[in-house]
């Protein structure tokens, strides 16, 4: 099997200094509530849209839904979305442009990322580097669509107009990305 556009979420923390194996397996267990939810396995093919082009991949995960993971994670699914689109955005940029997650970010810049195309821990100014706003939907319906939510998310990153800031937006129910840099 050719895995040139494949996404393995068990990569996650090795690819991206800020994230931990622990939050990985963590957001991982999300992908597989998220995605079971709407009927996707392992391996199930995800569509990225980014400057134009749509880049098609396949996502793999190890593990499958149980009663635990149901248990402790199934209930709250704005949380589990968030989670979830967390692993699978930071996977996405790292594969379409490169770059990793450097370093969380505060909860009031408005973005979660700081992002560097060096994996190595930077020593750079946080400040100068691009940065990631990532977000989730469960299942694309007309008051809660990707479109809608990049407006949204543009209009809140208005104050970062000057830095390079990459909206992320995941659908979980016909695996989808929208990618764009405000």
């Amino acid at each position: 099997m050719d895995y040139t556009n494949s996404l393995f979420l068990s990569e996650l923390s090795s690819q991206n200094p800020a994230i931990l194996k622990e939050f990985q397996d963590f957001c991982i267990q999300n992908c597989i509530v998220c995605f079971s939810k709407n009927g996707h396995k392992s391996g199930t093919k995800i569509s990225a849209y980014f400057n134009g082009t749509i880049y098609d991949f396949s996502i793999f995960w190890e593990g499958e839904i149980s009663e635990k993971i149901t248990r402790c994670i199934g209930k709250d699914l704005n949380k589990a979305v968030d989670f979830a689109a967390t692993a699978v955005s930071l996977s996405l940029i790292n594969k379409i442009n490169n770059l990793y997650a450097m370093e969380q970010s505060e909860t009031f810049n408005g973005f979660d990322y700081y992002l560097s195309n060096d994996i190595k821990e930077s020593t750079n100014i946080f400040s100068d580097l691009p940065k990631i706003e990532i977000s989730g939907i469960l299942c694309e319906r007309e008051n809660n669509s990707i479109r809608k939510r990049v407006g949204i998310k543009k209009r809140r990153l208005i104050k970062h107009k000057n830095n390079c800031v990459y909206i992320s937006i995941i659908e979980f129910s016909r695996p989808q990305s929208f990618l764009e840099i405000v």
